[in-house]
């Protein structure tokens, strides 16, 4: 954690302004240490990520991360953050945090590709927008979109629920003002002075996705823009009727078994793409090329087949909407210069892109 966080954050709970206690630290980074409140509540940094969750996950992070604790108890704030009672929405988060965690470690590279797909999922920005900015990544994963903005030339502070801010810290090394921190969308620790959010396949995962996009939009300062994007109902047949119903037996299969299992549906999607490359070079099967499916993953490598299958038949929760839908958030959000549109991905409409400004 770079101590320029200290200006950025608050405490989740109450918004109170946090003191740090560096346990061990680098001349650039304190890599473990706590981050205390007056309000009695206390927040580990673990392998320089401060995790500053609510109290039932932090109990179970604690729980799990069980060398953290043991090797500082001389050292740690009472009472230790010990509020292990759960609810059925806190459940589903330590579901889809467990699902997301095994993803975005198991597929953390961050390839060539990437890049334009990030600058589609957040048009009308493009690359000049960010210099300058103070911009935050809500639900980063393993991070390949914070690269980007801090590339363009952004501070960047990267969230997410699940462990993928291990991949994420790995990942964004190389760039001096990306931060990344554990934290809940629905208890945000951050001071409200974002110059930019995107939150890009996160929000359509949540128990509340609609809960969780008004949690973002107060932290814009005054005049400044947030991105979405979600899962459409539009050219959605298989995710919504096929999918869905596959996931219930799917979400019950031991992470590390379904990676595998999901070479299968990769396998087909590849073949798919080879199929539509061939017809696609010639004119008088063009025609036939544009009625093969999956053609928009034909400039993806399997690697990205393989992570969206998982991502399918992983996640517990998934949600798809409308164009209307996601025009109504945005309109009661007090938002203004709204901009709902698809995304279009090798000619395919691809779930909805959202934009607008805080006024």
């Amino acid at each position: 954690m770079k101590q320029r966080l200290l200006e950025l954050v608050v405490c989740p709970h109450c918004k109170g302004g946090l003191d740090c206690t560096a346990f061990t630290m680098t001349d650039m980074e304190i890599l473990e240490g706590v981050l205390s409140c007056n309000c009695g509540r206390w927040y580990p940094i673990i392998r320089g990520i401060p995790r500053l969750l609510p109290g039932p996950l932090l109990a179970g992070l604690l729980c799990k991360d069980t060398e953290f604790v043991d090797k500082y108890k001389g050292r740690l704030p009472r009472p230790a953050p010990l509020e292990i009672v759960e609810d059925k929405a806190t459940s589903l988060k330590r579901q889809t945090s467990s699902s997301f965690g095994f993803e975005w470690d198991a597929f953390s590279e961050v390839i060539e590709e990437y890049e334009a797909n990030f600058l589609s999922y957040i048009s009308p920005v493009d690359k000049l927008f960010f210099r300058g900015k103070l911009v935050l990544d809500a639900g980063c994963g393993a991070g390949r979109h914070s690269c980007y903005a801090a590339k363009y030339g952004a501070e960047v502070i990267a969230f997410d629920l699940s462990k993928a801010v291990e991949a994420a810290y790995r990942n964004t090394t190389q760039f001096p003002k990306v931060h990344v921190l554990q934290a809940d969308i629905y208890n945000l620790p951050f001071r409200e002075e974002f110059d930019y959010i995107f939150c890009i396949g996160v929000l359509h995962h949540l128990p509340d996705p609609q809960q969780g996009f008004n949690k973002l939009v107060p932290l814009l300062k005054p005049g400044s823009p947030i991105s979405t994007w979600v899962y459409g109902r539009k050219n959605n047949f298989l995710a919504i009727y096929i999918y869905e119903p596959t996931r219930r037996i799917t979400t019950k299969i031991p992470h590390e078994a379904l990676y595998y299992l999901c070479y299968l549906p990769a396998s087909i999607m590849q073949v798919f793409n080879m199929l539509y490359k061939l017809f696609n070079r010639f004119h008088l099967t063009q025609g036939i090329a544009r009625l093969i499916p999956f053609k928009y993953y034909a400039g993806f490598p399997f690697r990205t087949k393989l992570n969206d299958s998982f991502d399918v038949f992983s996640a517990p929760s998934a949600k798809y909407y409308t164009e209307q839908e996601i025009q109504t958030w945005f309109k009661q959000a007090g938002l203004a210069d709204i901009k709902v549109s698809p995304r279009t991905l090798n000619g395919v409409e691809k779930g909805i892109k959202g934009w607008g400004t805080r006024t």
